[in-house]
């Protein structure tokens, strides 16, 4: 019985050390796995259990190597498709800086009983592509259209009805109708050519330069600021209906304010009231304050200084594209 035993405990050791020596090996190449990039097998023939785990941590690998695999190729086509991205981005960046550069008046003018200067700044790179613009359309030898206007949006859609607009008005302007009638009709034009989510603010107003009387109407732009040179003083504009693209059956009225030598318009988008610096906003007060300052300038130069005033207000940049157009009676 002894020698039974004896035997025994013996081939009980002798197993034992196999099996311990064979999961050592496993564990060794389970730790290096990741090392050999998982396409090392582990070779174990034991026929027991070990050899079953080795098995099962091979098949493992074989579905990591798989799934490595599949992020390969799914990178690939990531880095593809960014690469496509790219540059359909860049072909509407394209075709958008052409409708911007359409929506921009190239010189200042200067015509009888006005002067006319701008300015426009964008925010970013991108924003360049984006949906400010103004107008100043020669009606006739009496008659002077002023226009500026905002798009919701950005990029292609925001520019391509930005120029809608502005082609609308001056097709409009030259029935001699009135300012009112002229937005309600670009309006029509407009919602039947647009998405329902974009819309555009504008200010649009005829200059009569014998009786010095601006007539205006406004669809949900910010009125422009009236400043008198000779007595030092801003006059106040009505603030008008729907912006354009809301609603097919708005409607709007015309307002009239005379203009003696010495008025100066100023008309200007959203970018430059609302350059902001730790939540507080630059502002229609401070914009007088500048104009205030300012307005013996040329206007093209009293333009550049509001929208820098405004950038630098913001600590050196702008949060909107920033539009400026001046006009000074003379």
């Amino acid at each position: 019985a002894l020698i039974i035993l004896t035997i025994a405990l013996s081939l009980a050791f002798i197993i034992g050390s196999q099996f311990a020596r064979s999961l050592i090996l496993l564990s060794n190449q389970m730790k290096i796995a990741p090392q050999k990039g998982f396409s090392e097998r582990v070779k174990i023939a034991t026929r027991d259990e070990v050899e079953d785990l080795a098995n099962s941590f091979n098949h493992l690998q074989d579905e990591i190597l798989a799934a490595q695999e599949k992020q390969r190729d799914l990178q690939a086509k990531l880095r593809e498709r960014n690469r496509e991205l790219k540059e359909l981005y860049e072909k509407q960046k394209d075709i958008a800086l052409v409708l911007q550069e359409s929506l921009l008046p190239k010189i200042a003018r200067s015509i009888d009983h006005l002067l006319i200067g701008f300015d426009f700044q964008s925010a970013t790179e991108a924003a360049l592509v984006g949906r400010d613009f103004f107008d100043f359309i020669e009606i006739s030898e009496k008659k002077f259209g002023i226009a500026i206007g905002d798009v919701s949006g950005k990029g292609i859609e925001a520019a391509t009805l930005a120029t809608t607009v502005r082609n609308t008005l001056r097709a409009f302007s030259y029935e001699y109708l009135s300012p009112a009638e002229i937005i309600e009709k670009t309006n029509k034009i407009a919602i039947a050519e647009t998405q329902p989510s974009t819309f555009v603010t504008l200010f649009f107003g005829i200059f009569d330069v014998e009786t010095h009387e601006l007539t205006y109407a406004i669809a949900g732009h910010w009125p422009p600021l009236i400043y008198h040179t000779l007595d030092k003083r801003f006059t106040e504009l009505e603030i008008g209906g729907l912006p354009i693209g809301i609603s097919p059956t708005a409607k709007y009225l015309n307002h009239v304010i005379k203009l003696p030598d010495g008025s100066i318009i100023v008309l200007y988008t959203d970018g430059v009231i609302e350059s902001r610096l730790a939540g507080e906003l630059f502002g229609v007060a401070r914009l007088r304050q500048v104009i205030e300052k300012n307005f013996d300038l040329p206007p093209t130069d009293l333009s550049r200084a509001i929208i820098n005033e405004a950038k630098i207000f913001g600590g050196g940049k702008l949060f909107d594209d920033a539009a400026v157009l001046v006009v000074r009676v003379i």
